[in-house]
Protein backbone atom coordinates (compact mmCIF):
# COMPACT_ATOMS: atom_id res chain seq x y z
CA UNK A 1 0.00 0.00 0.00
CA UNK A 2 1.27 3.51 -1.00
CA UNK A 3 1.94 5.81 1.93
CA UNK A 4 -0.57 8.42 1.09
CA UNK A 5 -3.16 5.51 1.22
CA UNK A 6 -2.14 4.42 4.59
CA UNK A 7 -2.00 8.06 6.17
CA UNK A 8 -5.77 8.64 4.04
CA UNK A 9 -6.61 5.58 5.90
CA UNK A 10 -5.02 6.60 9.60
CA UNK A 11 -7.37 9.75 9.52
CA UNK A 12 -10.25 7.99 8.66
CA UNK A 13 -10.35 5.76 11.52
CA UNK A 14 -9.07 8.63 13.65
CA UNK A 15 -11.86 10.84 12.47
CA UNK A 16 -14.12 7.98 13.36
CA UNK A 17 -13.31 7.75 16.85
CA UNK A 18 -15.68 7.90 20.42
CA UNK A 19 -13.81 9.05 22.97
CA UNK A 20 -14.09 7.12 26.26
CA UNK A 21 -14.90 10.37 28.15
CA UNK A 22 -15.18 10.68 32.14
CA UNK A 23 -15.33 14.06 34.74
CA UNK A 24 -12.49 14.67 36.91
CA UNK A 25 -12.02 16.86 39.51
CA UNK A 26 -8.29 17.14 39.94
CA UNK A 27 -5.26 18.05 37.70
CA UNK A 28 -4.36 14.73 35.55
CA UNK A 29 -1.11 12.96 34.79
CA UNK A 30 -0.84 11.03 32.46
CA UNK A 31 -1.50 7.76 33.82
CA UNK A 32 -5.10 9.10 35.27
CA UNK A 33 -5.79 8.99 31.55
CA UNK A 34 -6.95 6.08 29.77
CA UNK A 35 -4.11 5.73 26.75
CA UNK A 36 -6.17 4.84 23.94
CA UNK A 37 -9.06 7.14 23.29
CA UNK A 38 -9.54 7.92 26.85
CA UNK A 39 -10.52 11.56 27.77
CA UNK A 40 -11.36 13.39 31.28
CA UNK A 41 -13.40 16.65 31.47
CA UNK A 42 -12.12 18.97 34.12
CA UNK A 43 -12.94 22.31 34.34
CA UNK A 44 -9.50 24.56 34.59
CA UNK A 45 -7.94 27.86 33.88
CA UNK A 46 -4.77 27.76 31.72
CA UNK A 47 -1.52 30.01 31.68
CA UNK A 48 0.74 30.04 29.03
CA UNK A 49 4.79 31.95 29.67
CA UNK A 50 6.09 33.09 26.72
CA UNK A 51 9.21 34.80 26.20
CA UNK A 52 8.80 37.54 23.89
CA UNK A 53 10.98 38.81 21.12
CA UNK A 54 13.35 35.52 21.82
CA UNK A 55 14.24 35.63 17.83
CA UNK A 56 15.80 38.46 18.22
CA UNK A 57 17.74 37.59 21.12
CA UNK A 58 19.07 34.52 19.35
CA UNK A 59 19.81 36.28 16.54
CA UNK A 60 21.91 39.19 18.39
CA UNK A 61 23.48 37.57 21.35
CA UNK A 62 26.01 34.59 21.85
CA UNK A 63 24.07 31.11 22.47
CA UNK A 64 25.16 30.99 25.87
CA UNK A 65 23.32 34.97 26.72
CA UNK A 66 20.43 33.46 25.06
CA UNK A 67 20.17 30.11 27.25
CA UNK A 68 20.82 31.80 30.64
CA UNK A 69 18.15 33.94 30.12
CA UNK A 70 15.72 31.68 28.74
CA UNK A 71 16.57 29.44 31.54
CA UNK A 72 16.22 32.33 33.90
CA UNK A 73 12.69 32.56 32.26
CA UNK A 74 11.77 29.62 32.89
CA UNK A 75 12.34 28.89 36.05
CA UNK A 76 10.83 31.87 37.52
CA UNK A 77 7.73 30.83 35.50
CA UNK A 78 7.49 27.47 37.32
CA UNK A 79 8.37 28.80 40.49
CA UNK A 80 5.72 31.50 40.74
CA UNK A 81 3.13 28.79 38.64
CA UNK A 82 3.95 26.22 41.82
CA UNK A 83 3.62 28.92 44.48
CA UNK A 84 0.02 30.17 43.27
CA UNK A 85 -1.07 26.58 43.43
CA UNK A 86 -0.40 25.60 39.59
CA UNK A 87 0.59 22.26 37.99
CA UNK A 88 3.58 22.50 35.13
CA UNK A 89 1.66 20.38 32.62
CA UNK A 90 4.40 21.06 29.38
CA UNK A 91 6.93 23.23 27.96
CA UNK A 92 7.72 24.51 24.66
CA UNK A 93 11.51 26.08 24.05
CA UNK A 94 10.39 29.04 25.99
CA UNK A 95 7.40 28.22 26.92
CA UNK A 96 5.59 26.55 29.68
CA UNK A 97 1.95 25.83 30.16
CA UNK A 98 0.54 25.59 33.59
CA UNK A 99 -2.82 24.58 34.75
CA UNK A 100 -4.69 26.22 37.98
CA UNK A 101 -7.76 24.67 39.78
CA UNK A 102 -9.22 25.40 42.92
CA UNK A 103 -12.00 27.87 44.18
CA UNK A 104 -10.38 30.74 42.25
CA UNK A 105 -8.30 28.95 39.26
CA UNK A 106 -9.00 32.44 37.32
CA UNK A 107 -7.98 35.02 39.49
CA UNK A 108 -4.51 32.60 40.39
CA UNK A 109 -3.51 32.78 36.86
CA UNK A 110 -3.58 36.00 36.37
CA UNK A 111 -1.57 37.09 39.97
CA UNK A 112 0.90 34.57 38.78
CA UNK A 113 0.74 36.03 35.37
CA UNK A 114 1.19 39.83 36.79
CA UNK A 115 3.99 38.66 38.60
CA UNK A 116 6.22 36.86 35.97
CA UNK A 117 6.15 39.99 34.15
CA UNK A 118 7.06 42.12 37.34
CA UNK A 119 10.02 39.58 37.26
CA UNK A 120 10.96 40.34 33.90
CA UNK A 121 10.75 43.47 34.19
CA UNK A 122 12.16 44.26 37.41
CA UNK A 123 14.53 41.79 37.79
CA UNK A 124 15.65 39.64 34.93
CA UNK A 125 15.83 42.38 32.39
CA UNK A 126 18.20 45.12 34.98
CA UNK A 127 20.09 42.16 35.65
CA UNK A 128 20.52 40.68 31.96
CA UNK A 129 22.02 44.50 30.97
CA UNK A 130 24.45 44.66 34.00
CA UNK A 131 26.15 41.34 33.08
CA UNK A 132 25.92 40.79 29.15
CA UNK A 133 27.40 43.25 26.70
CA UNK A 134 25.14 42.11 23.93
CA UNK A 135 22.47 43.14 26.16
CA UNK A 136 23.42 46.50 26.55
CA UNK A 137 25.22 47.05 23.22
CA UNK A 138 22.07 46.25 21.23
CA UNK A 139 19.42 47.98 23.99
CA UNK A 140 17.61 44.41 23.63
CA UNK A 141 14.49 44.43 26.27
CA UNK A 142 13.51 40.83 27.44
CA UNK A 143 9.86 40.89 27.64
CA UNK A 144 6.88 38.92 28.40
CA UNK A 145 4.61 38.02 25.94
CA UNK A 146 0.90 39.06 26.51
CA UNK A 147 -2.12 39.03 23.88
CA UNK A 148 -3.01 41.14 21.20
CA UNK A 149 -5.03 43.62 22.76
CA UNK A 150 -5.30 47.08 21.46
CA UNK A 151 -6.48 50.46 22.99
CA UNK A 152 -5.63 53.93 23.49
CA UNK A 153 -3.10 54.93 26.50
CA UNK A 154 -2.57 58.59 25.98
CA UNK A 155 -3.57 61.57 24.29
CA UNK A 156 -3.66 65.26 24.01
CA UNK A 157 -5.24 68.12 22.23
CA UNK A 158 -4.30 70.42 19.11
CA UNK A 159 -4.59 73.47 19.58
CA UNK A 160 -4.72 75.75 16.05
CA UNK A 161 -2.00 78.84 16.26
CA UNK A 162 -4.20 80.53 15.87
CA UNK A 163 -6.27 79.77 18.74
CA UNK A 164 -3.24 80.42 21.04
CA UNK A 165 -2.28 83.69 19.65
CA UNK A 166 -5.51 85.55 20.96
CA UNK A 167 -5.60 85.76 24.52
CA UNK A 168 -8.94 87.46 24.87
CA UNK A 169 -10.21 83.78 23.31
CA UNK A 170 -7.91 81.39 25.40
CA UNK A 171 -9.19 83.24 28.28
CA UNK A 172 -13.03 83.58 27.20
CA UNK A 173 -12.32 79.19 26.72
CA UNK A 174 -11.16 78.81 30.19
CA UNK A 175 -7.71 78.14 27.96
CA UNK A 176 -4.58 77.86 30.91
CA UNK A 177 -2.47 80.66 30.58
CA UNK A 178 0.85 78.75 30.11
CA UNK A 179 -0.76 77.32 27.74
CA UNK A 180 1.55 77.61 24.36
CA UNK A 181 1.30 76.56 20.68
CA UNK A 182 3.08 73.37 19.66
CA UNK A 183 3.36 71.36 16.73
CA UNK A 184 2.07 67.82 16.35
CA UNK A 185 5.40 66.38 16.35
CA UNK A 186 6.17 68.43 19.49
CA UNK A 187 3.29 66.86 21.34
CA UNK A 188 3.94 63.16 19.99
CA UNK A 189 6.87 63.49 21.64
CA UNK A 190 5.52 64.97 24.74
CA UNK A 191 3.27 61.68 25.50
CA UNK A 192 6.24 59.84 24.30
CA UNK A 193 7.92 61.33 27.35
CA UNK A 194 5.74 60.66 29.66
CA UNK A 195 4.97 57.14 28.84
CA UNK A 196 8.81 55.99 29.29
CA UNK A 197 8.38 57.27 32.70
CA UNK A 198 5.59 55.30 33.57
CA UNK A 199 4.49 51.59 33.56
CA UNK A 200 3.97 51.24 30.08
CA UNK A 201 6.00 49.42 27.99
CA UNK A 202 6.35 49.83 24.48
CA UNK A 203 8.96 48.67 21.98
CA UNK A 204 8.82 50.94 18.77
CA UNK A 205 7.15 53.78 17.49
CA UNK A 206 4.71 53.97 14.47
CA UNK A 207 3.98 57.20 12.71
CA UNK A 208 2.12 58.89 9.66
CA UNK A 209 3.89 60.64 7.02
CA UNK A 210 3.12 63.94 8.89
CA UNK A 211 5.32 63.26 12.01
CA UNK A 212 7.63 60.51 9.92
CA UNK A 213 8.68 63.17 7.45
CA UNK A 214 9.56 65.13 9.98
CA UNK A 215 13.50 65.28 10.34
CA UNK A 216 13.43 67.06 13.99
CA UNK A 217 10.68 64.32 15.02
CA UNK A 218 12.86 61.22 14.01
CA UNK A 219 16.52 62.94 15.37
CA UNK A 220 14.26 63.01 19.18
CA UNK A 221 13.56 59.67 18.76
CA UNK A 222 17.36 58.80 17.87
CA UNK A 223 18.14 60.99 21.29
CA UNK A 224 15.37 58.91 23.28
CA UNK A 225 16.57 55.39 21.98
CA UNK A 226 13.53 54.85 20.84
CA UNK A 227 13.08 52.27 17.47
CA UNK A 228 10.84 54.01 14.95
CA UNK A 229 9.04 53.13 11.66
CA UNK A 230 7.50 55.84 10.35
CA UNK A 231 6.26 56.82 7.07
CA UNK A 232 7.93 59.38 4.68
CA UNK A 233 6.57 61.57 1.74
CA UNK A 234 7.58 60.36 -1.50
CA UNK A 235 9.83 63.20 -2.54
CA UNK A 236 12.28 62.05 0.47
CA UNK A 237 15.92 62.21 -0.90
CA UNK A 238 18.10 59.04 -0.07
CA UNK A 239 21.38 58.72 -0.78
CA UNK A 240 23.12 55.13 -1.71
CA UNK A 241 26.17 55.45 -0.08
CA UNK A 242 27.90 57.57 2.40
CA UNK A 243 28.27 61.43 1.85
CA UNK A 244 29.26 64.89 3.02
CA UNK A 245 27.70 68.17 3.72
CA UNK A 246 29.89 70.69 2.18
CA UNK A 247 30.00 74.35 0.03
CA UNK A 248 30.96 72.74 -3.31
CA UNK A 249 33.57 73.96 -5.12
CA UNK A 250 33.77 76.46 -7.95
CA UNK A 251 34.03 74.71 -11.27
CA UNK A 252 36.60 76.22 -13.14
CA UNK A 253 35.58 77.70 -16.47
CA UNK A 254 31.81 77.76 -15.22
CA UNK A 255 30.35 81.43 -14.56
CA UNK A 256 27.47 81.99 -12.33
CA UNK A 257 27.45 83.08 -8.07
CA UNK A 258 29.65 81.25 -6.02
CA UNK A 259 28.07 78.38 -3.98
CA UNK A 260 27.44 79.67 -0.53
CA UNK A 261 25.12 77.11 0.82
CA UNK A 262 26.26 73.81 2.01
CA UNK A 263 24.45 70.53 0.69
CA UNK A 264 25.46 66.92 0.62
CA UNK A 265 28.54 65.94 -2.21
CA UNK A 266 27.16 63.16 -3.34
CA UNK A 267 24.15 62.68 -6.05
CA UNK A 268 20.32 61.74 -4.61
CA UNK A 269 17.44 60.64 -5.79
CA UNK A 270 13.39 60.83 -4.67
CA UNK A 271 12.47 57.87 -3.12
CA UNK A 272 9.86 56.72 -5.27
CA UNK A 273 12.08 57.47 -8.42
CA UNK A 274 14.80 55.10 -6.64
CA UNK A 275 11.73 52.25 -6.77
CA UNK A 276 11.32 52.53 -10.60
CA UNK A 277 14.77 52.36 -11.51
CA UNK A 278 15.08 49.35 -9.51
CA UNK A 279 14.66 44.89 -10.88
CA UNK A 280 11.11 43.96 -10.78
CA UNK A 281 12.24 41.21 -8.79
CA UNK A 282 13.32 43.87 -5.99
CA UNK A 283 10.50 43.07 -3.27
CA UNK A 284 9.63 40.72 -1.47
CA UNK A 285 6.02 38.97 -0.08
CA UNK A 286 5.26 39.19 2.90
CA UNK A 287 1.65 38.17 4.97
CA UNK A 288 0.77 40.94 7.40
CA UNK A 289 -2.39 39.73 8.54
CA UNK A 290 -5.69 38.04 8.80
CA UNK A 291 -8.30 40.30 8.11
CA UNK A 292 -12.15 40.10 7.92
CA UNK A 293 -11.66 40.52 4.72
CA UNK A 294 -8.87 37.80 4.16
CA UNK A 295 -5.17 37.59 4.39
CA UNK A 296 -3.48 40.72 3.56
CA UNK A 297 -0.01 40.57 1.69
CA UNK A 298 2.08 43.39 0.83
CA UNK A 299 5.40 42.91 -1.32
CA UNK A 300 7.88 44.63 0.22
CA UNK A 301 11.68 46.07 -0.31
CA UNK A 302 14.10 47.38 2.10
CA UNK A 303 17.77 48.10 1.76
CA UNK A 304 19.85 50.39 4.60
CA UNK A 305 20.67 53.93 2.50
CA UNK A 306 20.87 57.27 4.09
CA UNK A 307 19.27 60.70 4.25
CA UNK A 308 20.25 64.33 5.16
CA UNK A 309 19.16 64.88 8.96
CA UNK A 310 19.82 68.48 10.35
CA UNK A 311 22.79 68.91 8.36
CA UNK A 312 24.39 65.34 8.74
CA UNK A 313 24.37 62.31 6.73
CA UNK A 314 22.47 59.52 8.55
CA UNK A 315 21.68 55.91 8.26
CA UNK A 316 18.29 54.85 7.61
CA UNK A 317 15.87 52.04 6.47
CA UNK A 318 13.23 52.66 3.98
CA UNK A 319 10.66 50.17 3.97
CA UNK A 320 8.84 50.16 0.63
CA UNK A 321 5.40 48.26 0.71
CA UNK A 322 3.07 47.86 -1.89
CA UNK A 323 -0.28 46.39 -1.45
CA UNK A 324 -3.30 45.82 -3.36
CA UNK A 325 -6.29 47.64 -2.25
CA UNK A 326 -9.85 47.81 -3.92
CA UNK A 327 -7.83 46.39 -6.94
CA UNK A 328 -5.85 49.64 -6.95
CA UNK A 329 -2.21 49.00 -6.07
CA UNK A 330 -0.92 51.17 -3.01
CA UNK A 331 2.51 52.50 -2.17
CA UNK A 332 3.56 53.25 1.36
CA UNK A 333 7.13 54.62 2.24
CA UNK A 334 8.33 54.11 5.58
CA UNK A 335 11.65 54.99 6.98
CA UNK A 336 13.29 53.47 10.39
CA UNK A 337 16.21 53.56 12.45
CA UNK A 338 16.25 49.69 12.96
CA UNK A 339 18.60 47.87 10.87
CA UNK A 340 18.27 44.99 9.28
CA UNK A 341 21.73 43.34 10.78
CA UNK A 342 19.26 43.16 14.32
CA UNK A 343 15.63 43.53 12.67
CA UNK A 344 14.63 41.28 9.99
CA UNK A 345 12.03 42.67 7.30
CA UNK A 346 9.34 40.22 8.55
CA UNK A 347 9.75 42.25 11.75
CA UNK A 348 10.13 46.16 10.50
CA UNK A 349 7.14 45.76 8.02
CA UNK A 350 5.26 44.09 11.02
CA UNK A 351 5.78 47.19 13.08
CA UNK A 352 4.89 49.43 10.09
CA UNK A 353 1.35 47.57 9.76
CA UNK A 354 0.62 48.00 13.70
CA UNK A 355 -0.69 51.64 12.90
CA UNK A 356 -3.60 50.58 11.24
CA UNK A 357 -4.51 49.65 14.93
CA UNK A 358 -4.41 53.39 15.59
CA UNK A 359 -6.74 54.35 13.23
CA UNK A 360 -8.89 51.30 14.38
CA UNK A 361 -9.23 52.82 17.52
CA UNK A 362 -10.35 56.38 16.80
CA UNK A 363 -12.77 54.81 14.07
CA UNK A 364 -14.50 52.64 16.64
CA UNK A 365 -14.18 55.85 19.29
CA UNK A 366 -16.06 58.10 16.01
CA UNK A 367 -18.64 55.63 15.27
CA UNK A 368 -19.40 54.17 18.87
CA UNK A 369 -19.12 56.95 20.91
CA UNK A 370 -19.93 59.73 18.21
CA UNK A 371 -16.15 61.45 18.87
CA UNK A 372 -16.46 63.03 15.43
CA UNK A 373 -19.62 64.72 16.59
CA UNK A 374 -17.89 66.87 19.74
CA UNK A 375 -18.29 70.24 19.72
CA UNK A 376 -15.81 71.73 22.45
CA UNK A 377 -17.31 74.99 23.71
CA UNK A 378 -14.77 75.16 26.87
CA UNK A 379 -11.29 73.61 28.62
CA UNK A 380 -11.69 70.98 31.17
CA UNK A 381 -9.51 71.30 33.41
Amino acid sequence: MALVDTLTSEVETILKIEWHERSGNVILETDDVTLKNGAVKIEATILYADLAGSYILAKTCPWQTTAKITRAYLDISVRLIRAHNGEIRSFDGDRVMGIFKGNTPNISAVHCARKIDWMVEKVINPKAEAKFKSIKDNDIKIRHSSGELFSIVDAELYLAKVSTDVPERCKKAGIPKETVYQKKTEIALDIIKRLKLTDIRFDYVSADGLYGHDMDFRANLDGLRVLFVAEVHKDLRIFQEAFEIEVPQNREGVKGKTPTKARANKMGQRVDKYIINLKSNYCTKIIIRNGSKGTLVSHVHAKEIYVEEGGKCVKRTPIIRKTKEHKREKISYSLSNGSLEKYSLEVLVGYQAQRYYIEQSFSEAKQNIGMCDYQVRGWLP
